[in-house]
């Protein structure tokens, strides 16, 4: 992965008006210089050594008959180091019914208005397909949402941004953090994981800060998100960064001559002014998170749901929210899901004969709410996506490929 890849990855993130939008999701992963096979389309560049995930920052759930840390050697291509994540303590799921959430021209400015901000100018257009409304407000910033209704054919998408863009841009180049499917299996690439001690900055401590960007959540009817990660901004830690990028060969430039800093635009005045927290959320399915990744299948696409608030001494900065829900009624009681050990034994079954990946390593088995389509409505289902790293001869890159598990009936989707 080289530094004009990522930073057009990234700026994408933020420039949801760009015409890829508009044509349904993007993914958002930084991929690698090399493109894999069509075997490995599906899968995610990594760091060049596997590693064990870091587990979200959601309540102990654990069930204490099951083990929560598998760890095993198949073969000398193939091994287990794999965490357990969000499996419930009763052992026990269900199945929801949703909607997919789009927000209100109310919704809209009563977060505007709890930023302290206004709407100054705005325009407003449906070609029947998709909603665009956008508009300019005071203090600099910008709003910008996109709702794409469900129908036969297409799938449902909804984006919605508040940020000023012209500060944003600043954090923006230095490729901390977009979304945390980007975090947990591009790290090479970014640079987030500097930012992960805990402090308190000198304006609002991580608490006050997330109680305040709770708040301004409610505003859009996105209440008791789970906490996936917070992020530790701090000026220090960001002259550091600058130095990383603009010396490590993993940001240098595709081919050409060499560029200073490696073609990133660096400040040198970092200040205490500019300390910012980053707090990402999901979805909440009865306490366990919606998936937050992106896939591509055959006849559909998986869009993953991603809220990420970046949060200044001056208030809100910037404001993500991609493909939300609205939670409804239980379609099913809550019923025995598999457990991690038989989600683990498909995955190694899968794995063990395919030659096409080379130094394979289950590293993840999480539980996670997807959505599905039953006719004229969505249902929300628990899965076990089983993470495995693995690397493609002749790329010197480590890639991820997700196996996913209906939790209640063992079968692979």
């Amino acid at each position: 992965m080289k530094n004009h890849a990522i930073k057009m990855c990234y700026s994408l993130i933020l420039m949801a008006v760009i015409a890829v939008y508009l044509v349904g999701c993007t993914s958002k992963d930084v991929t690698p210089a090399t493109t894999p096979t069509a075997q490995e389309s599906q899968s995610f560049a990594a760091n060049s050594e596997p590693t064990v995930l870091n587990s979200t920052e959601l309540p102990e759930t654990t069930a204490t008959t099951e083990p929560m840390h598998f760890e095993e050697t198949i073969s000398d291509d193939f091994r287990v180091d794999a965490q357990v994540l969000n499996y419930p303590a009763d052992g026990m799921a269900g199945i929801y019914t949703a909607t997919p959430k789009t927000f209100t021209k109310e919704e809209i400015q009563a977060l505007v208005s709890f930023c302290g901000n206004s709407i100054v100018s705005n325009e407003e257009w449906d070609d029947g397909n998709m909603i665009n409304y956008q508009g300019e407000c005071e203090k600099g910033y910008t709003i910008y949402h996109l709702w794409m209704p469900d129908g036969i054919n297409t799938h449902p998408y909804s984006e919605f941004n508040y940020y000023n863009f012209q500060t944003y841009k600043t954090y923006l180049d230095y490729l901390i953090y977009t979304d945390e499917e980007a975090y947990l299996y591009n790290k090479k690439y970014t640079t987030g994981w500097m930012f992960t001690e805990p402090k308190d900055f000198s304006f609002a401590t991580s608490q006050e800060a997330e109680e305040e960007v709770r708040k301004a959540l409610d505003t859009l009817g996105l209440h008791d998100l789970a906490l996936l990660r917070t992020l530790y901004v701090d000026h220090d830690t960001m002259a550091e960064t600058g130095e990383l990028l603009a010396t490590d060969e993993s940001f240098a430039p595709i081919g050409g001559e060499a560029q200073e800093n490696n073609g990133f635009i660096l400040r040198d005045d970092w200040s205490e002014k500019d300390d910012a927290y980053v707090f990402s959320f999901g979805i909440p399915v009865s306490g366990i998170p919606m998936s937050y990744r992106f896939e591509e299948g055959d006849t559909a696409t998986y869009c993953g749901t991603s809220i990420v608030v970046w949060y200044t001494q001056s208030g809100i900065l910037s404001l993500w929210v991609s493909t939300p829900w609205t939670v409804e009624d239980e379609e099913t009681l809550p019923a025995p899901i598999i457990s991690p050990q038989v989600a683990l034994d498909a995955a190694k079954e899968k794995y063990i004969y395919d030659l096409a990946k080379k130094d394979k390593c289950i590293e993840e088995i999480r539980l996670e709410y997807h959505y599905f389509r039953d006719r004229d409505r969505w249902l929300l289902k628990p899965v076990w996506a089983v993470a495995t790293s693995f690397a493609v001869e002749g790329v010197d890159d480590r890639y991820y490929d997700h196996m996913n598990i209906d939790a209640l009936t063992g079968m692979e989707l």
